[in-house]
């Protein structure tokens, strides 16, 4: 089972600091906010910063105490394409749609050694992800419970899900993932039922 960090690091989420740190730690999977600003992809979870939608930043506006808080996607791929044997599951965000674009178009540039996976709440970018690049794993993330088409279903090659919805998705024949696991309390039965992987604040719980 991967235990995978959430946001990269509870410390430092979402940057290459964080992930330096966790990999010096020894942890091989990572879960990673991706977004759109006006002009770059970015490692942000939110829609808004400083009270301004982000869709109207540049990346330079991201600014706190005078330095810029918000590494780019290039940034981090930069520095991931020097590992092998990491898993990087990519959260996408937002409802622009070239972020997938953009990811299909510079996918041969990745680490072919490290594991990609990119999911999303967007089924549309989950879509547009298949018809692309069909090789590209694709998960959909759900918050609760939503029933699954057979149409969708094609498109799908895992579901990232909450702990207490799990048992709907186990009959879909999809790899599972869990994430906002935060303690040890069901972990035995996770690895009982081959749920594939954990996200997680607290890692170090989990070694």
């Amino acid at each position: 089972m991967k235990i995978i960090c959430h946001k990269i690091s509870s410390l430092y989420p979402n940057s290459i600091f964080g992930l330096i740190d966790n990999l010096n730690k020894g942890y091989k999977s990572f879960n990673i906010d991706v977004n759109t600003c006006k002009n770059e992809l970015i490692l942000y979870n939110d829609n808004y910063f400083n009270g301004e939608h982000i869709q109207n930043l540049m990346k330079n506006d991201f600014l706190y105490n005078g330095k810029y808080c918000v590494n780019t996607f290039l940034e981090l791929m930069s520095v991931f394409n020097n590992y092998n044997n990491i898993n990087l599951f990519f959260n996408l965000k937002g409802i622009d749609p070239n972020i997938v674009d953009y990811i299909c178009l510079i996918y041969n540039k990745f680490n072919q050694n490290n594991n990609y996976y990119f999911q999303s709440s967007n089924y549309k970018f989950i879509k547009k992800f298949k018809k692309n690049n069909n090789t590209i794993s694709c998960g959909l993330k759900i918050q609760g419970y939503i029933p699954i088409s057979y149409k969708m279903l094609k498109y799908i090659d895992f579901f990232c899900i909450e702990e207490d919805f799990y048992t709907h998705y186990v009959n879909y024949g999809k790899d599972i993932y869990l994430y906002g696991i935060n303690n040890k309390k069901y972990y035995d039965s996770f690895i009982i039922e081959n749920i594939k992987g954990i996200v997680t604040d607290y890692p170090e719980l989990f070694n």
